[in-house]
């Protein structure tokens, strides 16, 4: 009986490790023209008055990304400042805060809606994707 429960204790912990190791992504991905924001509760407690701007806040203070703000917009991303014609958008995964046609942006297959709210109002949640893309007009 000892090595049944032994067996089955064994089990539940390689169960649980590669449940999830599956769920592990980076919390924040930064290509070229495209920032990508995974918002988890590993990386910070997300509650329902979280804003994208709090958690762009964290990532700042952990060193994963910098950013300025000037007037509620988003004027620069890790060193990159918006233009005459090109400036910092944000989509996400999150139907609630997206609208498509507003715009979308396609990334790894995936269809993004541009959020409705700016990074200080726009609540996040916990398993959504935020993207921040430098896009000319």
């Amino acid at each position: 009986m000892k090595l049944l429960k032994k067996i089955c204790l064994i089990l539940c912990v390689a169960l649980a490790v590669s449940a999830f190791s599956g769920c592990n992504r980076d919390t924040v991905v930064s290509e070229d023209d495209i920032v990508i924001i995974h918002a988890n509760n590993e990386f910070m407690e997300i509650t329902y008055t979280t804003t994208l701007l709090d958690y762009m806040n964290a990532l700042s203070d952990a060193g994963e990304l910098t950013f300025t703000i000037s007037d509620g917009m988003i004027t620069s991303v890790n060193g990159k400042e918006n233009s005459m014609n090109s400036y910092w958008m944000i989509y996400t995964d999150d139907a609630e805060n997206g609208n498509e046609s507003w715009g979308t942006i396609t990334y790894k297959e995936k269809v993004y809606l541009s959020a409705t709210l700016g990074a200080g109002e726009l609540k996040i949640k916990s398993g959504c994707t935020y993207i921040l893309a430098y896009q000319s007009f």
